[in-house]
């Protein structure tokens, strides 16, 4: 079941919902939770990445906004964001990530395929992005810029907790892919 507005200020009254800082009440859309730019991004050093984790974390440059006031997003250049909001969900619940319409015409993607957040039920965290820009223009980025929204899904019966990998937990900043972490030499198929 999707939550909407009344059903969602009420998971927040019950700490179903929780949310660092707390949700504004303009901020409740009628089915989601308006989602701000962090003042912290990613971007990739490029190169060669082994997807298998087998030469650890892929490179990143941090950039804080704070200290350049805004940020540049160039056209086909790809980004790693977050929430200034962090969330912690009740063991039925599961959040859907969606960008916002008006961004979209611009061609801004706020999450390349990553829509399905789940796995935070210990911990609030923020969400990464993934920021790609697909229009001609480029796109000038500052920290709170309101950029997509969380919307929630109720399952009838709760999550198995032994299914939530903690690979993100407690994450409050942009994060990088954490491949190194899925690199199990003893799991590969021998060569020879």
């Amino acid at each position: 079941m999707l939550l909407s507005s009344p059903q969602i200020r009420e998971a927040l009254e019950a700490g179903e919902i929780v949310c660092s800082p707390s949700v504004e009440d303009s901020n409740i859309r009628p089915f989601g939770v308006r989602l701000h730019l962090a003042d912290d991004f990613l971007r990739p050093a490029g190169g060669e990445i082994r997807l298998d984790g087998s030469d650890g974390d892929p490179d990143y440059d941090r950039i804080s906004v704070d200290e350049v006031g805004e940020l540049r997003l160039l056209p086909r250049e790809f980004l790693l964001a977050s929430t200034i909001e962090k969330f912690k969900l009740g063991g039925r619940l599961v959040g859907l990530l969606d960008g916002r319409s008006t961004l979209a015409r611009l061609g801004l993607f706020i999450h390349v395929s990553s829509q399905v957040i789940d796995g935070n039920t210990v911990a609030p965290r923020a969400i990464t992005l993934e920021l790609y820009n697909s229009g001609p223009s480029t796109l000038i980025l500052h920290s709170g810029l309101a950029v997509g929204m969380l919307s929630f899904l109720r399952s009838e019966l709760p999550s198995d907790l032994g299914r939530i990998h903690s690979q993100y937990s407690g994450q409050s900043e942009a994060v990088g892919p954490r491949l190194g972490r899925n690199f199990h030499p003893e799991s590969m198929l021998n060569s020879d």
